[in-house]
C-alpha cells in the first residue's frame, strides 16, 4: 500500500535523500514529516493509519544526530 503513494505523486515531486537532512519535525495533527536539507526542505504526507510506518522507515535512514529524533 505504501507504493500507491508515489504512483499518485504530482509532476513536481522528487526523491529526498534521507543521508542529507539535518533536521526532523513530526505534526502529527496534520499527518505530516517535515525534512529539513541545506538546501532543500520536504515534507511528507502520510495517512493516520500509516504514519507511524512512514516515520519509523524515515527514522532509519536518517544520519545520526539528525535534530527532532
Amino acid at each position: 500500500r505504501p507504493g500507491a503513494v508515489f504512483l499518485g505523486a504530482p509532476p513536481g515531486a522528487f526523491r529526498s535523500d534521507f543521508t542529507k537532512d539535518r533536521g526532523v519535525k513530526v505534526l502529527r495533527r496534520w499527518n505530516t514529516i517535515k525534512l529539513n536539507q541545506p538546501l532543500a526542505k520536504n515534507q511528507v504526507y502520510a495517512a493516520p493509519e500509516d504514519m507511524d510506518f512512514v516515520l519509523d522507515y524515515i527514522r532509519a535512514r536518517l544520519p545520526a544526530g539528525t535534530k527532532g529524533l
